[in-house]
C-alpha cells in the first residue's frame, strides 16, 4: 500500500511538534512490523521443523500485532489520544502474551522498557498523567509476569528460548537508542526553539523600549512645540491687535503709515512661523517630490542677496554673496528653500561682524558655503540642532529664535534632494553649514522668466466661484479677487454653490474651495459635482486649514493642487493665473478650425 513507506502518512494535520512525534512513531510501529514478521516466519518455520503444541500460538500473536502495527497511521485520523492509547495497549497486550507463552526466560520484560520509553516520547509532559496511568500499567503487568509466568514454559526448547532471549535483547536495545536519540534530539530542538523565541522577545523587546523612547522624545518634542508655537504665534499677533486698535484713531499720515508697515510686518512674521510648519509637514507626508533641472547658481544667489542684504544692514551686519557662473542640477524651488533657511539662520544668530557666502567646484560637486561670525555651535550641539524644534541654549540675539525647523528642514530637504549638507565650527568664532550639489555643463542663461513676469495677468475678466463655511474668509477672498479684475461668486456650500450656477450665476471659470466645509461635506467632492453638473473640466484647487500629513496625501492622489493657510496674496494670484493658463493651453481656441 501507497502509505507504508511514507512515515509522514496520517499526520499533515498535525502541528509541526507534535507531527514530529507521530512520524516517529510511524517509523517505530513499521519497525515492529518487521519485527513481528520475522518472528511469525521464525515460528512458522519452526512448527514446521520441530512441531510443538501451542506453538501456533505465537505464530497468531505475531501476525495480529504486525497487522496492528500496519494500520498505526490510519489509526492517527482518530486523533493523536486515540491512536496512542490503541497502539500503546496493543504492544503491552503483545509483550505480556508472548512473555506468557515463551516464560520471563525470554526477556519480554525488557520490552515493557521500550514502551515506558515510547510512551513519554509520544506524550511527552504535555499529557503527563496518560504517562503516569501506562507507566504504572507496565509496572503492574511486569509483577504479575514475573509473580505468575515461570522462567521456561516448555514451549520452546532451551536453544529457541536462548535466541529468543537474545534477539528480544538486541530489538529492545536498538529500540531503546533510536527512542533516546529522538528524545535528545527533540530536546535540542526545543532548547533551539527556545532560544529563538527568547531572541525574538528580546528584539521585541528592545523595539518595545525604542518606540517607547521615540514616544517620550516625540511627546518632549510635542511639548516643547506647543511652548514654542504659542510663544512665536503670541507675540506677532499681540503686536497685530495693538497696531489695528491704533489704526482707526489715527489721523497723521505718516503715523497711519507706519502702523501699517507694522501691521505687514507682524503678518510677514507669522507667515514665516505658518509655512515651516507646513514645510515640516509636507516632509513628514512624503508628498514633496523634486523636479530636478539645470540651472545657474548665480540667479539663486541674486535672489539671496536681494532677499537678505536689507536684513543684515538693519542688524548692522555685512552680507556679502561672491558670483559664480556655474551651473548646477537640482530642483530649483527646494534649492532656494534650503539656501534661504541657512542665510536667514545665519542673519538671525549673528550679533555682530557678518555673513559670507560663496561657492567651490568639488570635482563632479559645487560646495555651496553659508558662512557666518556667530557664536558657532557646541559640538555636543551639531547632531541634535538638525532635528525637530531643537534650538541652541544660547537665544539668537534679535530674540526671534523661531520655532527651531529651519535645519531640519534643511535636513530632510538635503536628503530628499541627495545634496550632502555639512557643518564646521568654531565656538565664540562663527560656522560654516555646505551644501554640495552636481554640476551640470555651463550655458547662456536661457530658462524663461516667471509666468508673473512675462504675461498678461490671466484672471482679470474670468469668473471664479469661492466655497468657504467661514464668511470672513468668503468676505476676504471676495474683496482680493475683485481688487484683480475677477467676476466673484461666493457660497457657504455645495448646495449653494449649485444653485448659484443653475440659476443664472454662469459657468465658473475657475473654482477655488476650502479643503473641509460644513457638516462633514469635502470641497473636492462639491468641486466634482460642480464639474458633472456643468459637463465640464473647470480648472479648481483647494485650500485648507488643515496640515494632517494624510489631507495632503489624500489630496495629491486626488489630482487637485492644495495651498495652505495662510496664503499670502502673490501665491494666490500665481496659483490662478498657472490654473488658467494650463487650462487655456489644453483648451482647443474656437477659431482654430475656422479658415
Amino acid at each position: 500500500m501507497r502509505f507504508l513507506p511514507d512515515i509522514r502518512y496520517g499526520t499533515e494535520n498535525y502541528p509541526e511538534k507534535v507531527a514530529r512525534r507521530l512520524r516517529a512513531f510511524n517509523l517505530t510501529a513499521w519497525s515492529g512490523v518487521a519485527v513481528a514478521g520475522i518472528g511469525f516466519a521464525s515460528y512458522v518455520v519452526l512448527e514446521f521443523l520441530h512441531p510443538r503444541p501451542g506453538l501456533w500460538k505465537a505464530g497468531v500473536v505475531y501476525a495480529l500485532a504486525a497487522s496492528i502495527f500496519a494500520l498505526v497511521p490510519l489509526l492517527h485520523r482518530l486523533g493523536m489520544l486515540w491512536s496512542g492509547l490503541i497502539v500503546t495497549l496493543t504492544v503491552q497486550v503483545y509483550f505480556f502474551s508472548l512473555t506468557w507463552l515463551f516464560g520471563t526466560g525470554s526477556g519480554g520484560q525488557m520490552s515493557y522498557l521500550v514502551v515506558a520509553a515510547l510512551n513519554f516520547a509520544v506524550w511527552g509532559t504535555e499529557r503527563i498523567l496518560v504517562s503516569a496511568v501506562l507507566g504504572a500499567v507496565i509496572v503492574l503487568q511486569v509483577v504479575v509476569l514475573q509473580i505468575m509466568v515461570p522462567h521456561d514454559t516448555g514451549l520452546l526448547d532451551s536453544a529457541a528460548l536462548l535466541t529468543t532471549f537474545v534477539f528480544t535483547v538486541i530489538v529492545n536495545v536498538t529500540f531503546l537508542i533510536a527512542i533516546v536519540t529522538f528524545a535528545l534530539r527533540e530536546a535540542a530542538r526545543a532548547e533551539a526553539n527556545l532560544a529563538r523565541e527568547h531572541a525574538v522577545v528580546q528584539d521585541k523587546s528592545r523595539q518595545l523600549e525604542m518606540a517607547n523612547r521615540q514616544l517620550e522624545m516625540a511627546d518632549r518634542y510635542k511639548s516643547h512645540f506647543l511652548a514654542s508655537a504659542s510663544h512665536d504665534l503670541r507675540q506677532p499677533l499681540h503686536a497685530l491687535n495693538l497696531f489695528v486698535a491704533q489704526l482707526p484713531t489715527e489721523k497723521k499720515p505718516a503715523e497711519r503709515k507706519r502702523l501699517i508697515s507694522r501691521i505687514d510686518a507682524a503678518v510677514a512674521s507669522m507667515n514665516e512661523l505658518f509655512e515651516a510648519l507646513l514645510d515640516m509637514t509636507k516632509l513628514e507626508a512624503g508628498i514633496l517630490q523634486a523636479n530636478p533641472a539645470d540651472l545657474p547658481v548665480q540667479r539663486l544667489l541674486d535672489g539671496i542677496e536681494t532677499t537678505f542684504t536689507a536684513v543684515a544692514e538693519e542688524k548692522g551686519l555685512s552680507l556679502r554673496v561672491v558670483p559664480c557662473s556655474a551651473w548646477v542640477r537640482s530642483d530649483p524651488i527646494l534649492l532656494e528653500r534650503i539656501l534661504f533657511n541657512l542665510v536667514g539662520n545665519a542673519v538671525r544668530y549673528t550679533a555682530r561682524g557678518g555673513v559670507v557666502m560663496g561657492c567651490r567646484r568639488r570635482a563632479t560637486q559645487l560646495r555651496i558655503d553659508v558662512c557666518d561670525t556667530g557664536a558657532g555651535i557646541p559640538e555636543d550641539q551639531r547632531q541634535s540642532i538638525f532635528s525637530e524644534f531643537y534650538q541652541l541654549a544660547t537665544p539668537a540675539p534679535d530674540r526671534k529664535a523661531g520655532l527651531g525647523l529651519g535645519l531640519a528642514i534643511v535636513d530632510r530637504l538635503g536628503r530628499l534632494l541627495g545634496h550632502p549638507v555639512q557643518l564646521q565650527s568654531n565656538p565664540g568664532r562663527g560656522s560654516r553649514f555646505s551644501v554640495s550639489v552636481p554640476l551640470a555643463a555651463e550655458r547662456r542663461d536661457t530658462v524663461p522668466l516667471p509666468v508673473a513676469l512675462q504675461a498678461t495677468d490671466l484672471a482679470r475678466g474670468k469668473r471664479v466661484m469661492v466655497i468657504d463655511d467661514d464668511v470672513l474668509v468668503l468676505d476676504g477672498m471676495r474683496g482680493i479677487l475683485q481688487s484683480w479684475g475677477c467676476r466673484v461668486h461666493t457660497a457657504a456650500s455645495g448646495a449653494a454653490a449649485l444653485a448659484s450656477v443653475t440659476d443664472g450665476g454662469g459657468q465658473p471659470d475657475l473654482i477655488i474651495s476650502d479643503l473641509r466645509l460644513a457638516d462633514g461635506e469635502s470641497g473636492i467632492e462639491v468641486i466634482e459635482r460642480l464639474r458633472e453638473a456643468l459637463g465640464a473640466a473647470i480648472p479648481a484647487f483647494v485650500i485648507s486649514g488643515d496640515t494632517a500629513p494624510e489631507r495632503l496625501r489624500e489630496t495629491r492622489a486626488r489630482g487637485y493642487h492644495l495651498l495652505q493657510k495662510p496664503v499670502s496674496p502673490m501665491t494666490l494670484r500665481t496659483t490662478l493665473n498657472r490654473l488658467l493658463k494650463s487650462h487655456e493651453a489644453r483648451t482647443p481656441s474656437p477659431h482654430a478650425s475656422m479658415g
